[in-house]
């Protein structure tokens, strides 16, 4: 798993992109990456096109950042995601809580 930084073209948009494996064995790895963009303020839009396998333990930490944004009162979205992620968010469940501005074609 890696991740990559970007301030977007707006000074208050944040962009990241995760990419590589979103499972258990890299979740303490990404704990930094979260922290961080939560210090920048404004909106934090997650590219997670690059992600070739998630697991539980991913959901929980994309739920985590999502919460710890929300309390900051910082808006975190996905813009473009794999379709692993896609199916993972629909099979829990969770595509309204985390809508997604793209989809990756298959």
């Amino acid at each position: 798993m890696s991740a990559e930084t970007a301030t977007a073209a707006r000074p208050d948009v944040y962009e990241v992109a995760l990419d590589g494996e979103l499972t258990v064995y890299q979740a303490a790895a990404l704990k930094e990456t979260i922290l961080s963009s939560l210090t920048r303020g404004g909106a934090i839009r997650v590219d997670l096109s690059g992600v070739t396998a998630i697991d539980g333990a991913g959901i929980q930490l994309l739920l985590l950042w999502q919460s710890l944004a929300g309390a900051r009162g910082l808006d975190l979205g996905l813009v473009v995601c794999s379709q692993v992620v896609v199916e993972m968010l629909e099979l829990l469940r969770l595509s309204a809580r985390f809508p997604i501005a793209g989809r990756v074609p298959v």
